[in-house]
């Protein structure tokens, strides 16, 4: 896949899920599970479908790369953009509301809600979607066939350009939260964005591999919707907290060491260009 074909790719993304969501929205259908759970896994088909096509089989192989190190840094790339953009985010919207302004953020009637289970074998089956299509199908998607056939295009380098790109793509993919939750959307969005980027840096820095980063955002969204329901409230926050502690350790293992990931290298890529720790 070529750049051009790349950004092709992305804006057929943003332009389809935007629509498909805005469309659930108009209809009064946003919040419902059910029809989440049908139309998810159709929408991610297309998706994938549409991506195998214009990179092939070459995103198979992040499937097979530095399995045991992405699966434990992934976590460490992954919190410390996430909670960074959050930060960012919350801090750029006082500055424009002011701090009354945020606090009446918190009374805002929203037009919709993000989607919530309404019983427990709701909240369990968003948990198994979170975990066996979401998050295989999002990294897949955004980290292997658009990020990668990025990094492919420019030989693997100015990744972290190429990564604002991908993670800007992601976040865009999601501008339906500016409806569904006002003008927290904006936090919302630098959220998902920073999310994006912390885990396009743990595909790069492991050498492309797409594991850690399917783990930890299937994880990461399944226990979110655990925190939605009562009765799984306290496995979600336990969930949370071990999280967290992985992110320390992974930051803590990153910064005492420094380690050149092997995978396959690629023809035009120098040990220069190779991705380090």
């Amino acid at each position: 896949m070529s750049f051009k074909q790349g950004i092709a790719y992305i804006l057929f993304i943003d332009v389809l899920v935007n629509a498909v969501n805005f469309s659930l929205i108009k209809l009064g259908l946003a919040g419902s599970v059910s029809l989440t759970l049908v139309l998810a896994p159709l929408l991610y088909a297309v998706l994938l479908g549409v991506g195998y096509f214009l990179r092939g089989k070459r995103v198979l192989e992040d499937y097979k790369r530095n399995i045991r190190d992405s699966l434990y840094l992934a976590w460490g790339y992954f919190g410390i953009a996430l909670f960074t953009s959050i930060i960012i985010g919350v801090i750029i919207l006082g500055f424009i509301v002011g701090a009354e302004g945020l606090n009446s953020l918190l009374r805002y009637e929203y037009p919709s809600t993000p989607i919530q289970a309404q019983s427990l074998t709701q909240t369990l089956a968003l948990v198994a979607l979170s975990l066996l299509v979401v998050g295989p199908a999002e990294e897949t998607i955004f980290r292997g066939m658009v990020y990668g056939s990025l990094l492919d295009s420019s030989e693997w380098r100015n990744w972290r350009r190429l990564n604002i790109v991908q993670a800007t793509a992601f976040g865009f993919a999601h501008l339906y939260y500016f409806y569904l939750l006002g003008p927290l959307g904006f936090v919302a969005l630098a959220e998902i964005i920073g999310m994006g980027y912390g885990l396009g840096w743990a595909y790069y820095k492991c050498g492309g591999s797409l594991i850690g980063p399917i783990v930890v955002h299937g994880f990461w969204d399944a226990s979110s919707f655990l925190l939605l329901y009562p009765t799984t409230l306290l496995l979600g926050g336990l969930l949370k907290l071990g999280f967290f502690i992985l992110i320390v350790s992974s930051l803590v293992k990153i910064v005492s060491r420094s380690r050149r990931y092997r995978f396959p290298q690629k023809r035009w890529m120098t040990p220069a260009n190779t991705p380090s720790g």
